[in-house]
């Protein structure tokens, strides 16, 4: 275990309509994961092509896809419903890289902490 880094008053950001959400977010200067609740209109928002991939992921609550940014795939992001509610997680591996070097590691961690959460949504 690393010794907590100073806290950087962090918040999550409000909803469109401007409501506060539940969110949480774990990590270092380096590296972060981040869960929140979203919106059902979150969820079904389809990106420009031009501009992301939105994928079909199994096994993972009610239904999940995967987002990423074009041409190369970076910043992958995993949203997923469970009972009725909508989620959104993102691991950074690398806050420096600002390409796709990482994002296969980051779509591997998002899928595993969502399982993982998954067993805490539903008890």
């Amino acid at each position: 275990m690393g010794t907590p880094g100073p806290y950087n008053d962090s918040h999550e950001d409000p909803a469109d309509d401007g409501t506060p959400v539940w969110g949480c977010t774990w990590g270092t200067q380096a590296s972060s994961a981040d869960f929140r609740a979203i919106q059902a209109a979150g969820f079904q928002f389809t990106p420009d092509p031009a501009n992301g991939t939105v994928t079909p992921v199994s096994g993972i609550g009610d239904q999940a896809r995967m987002l990423a940014m074009q041409p190369d795939g970076r910043n992958p992001e995993l949203q997923f419903t469970v009972g009725g509610a909508y989620y959104d997680l993102t691991v950074t591996v690398d806050r420096s890289e600002t390409d796709a070097t990482n994002a296969g590691k980051e779509k591997s961690a998002e899928q595993a902490l969502a399982k993982l959460l998954l067993a805490k949504l539903g008890s």
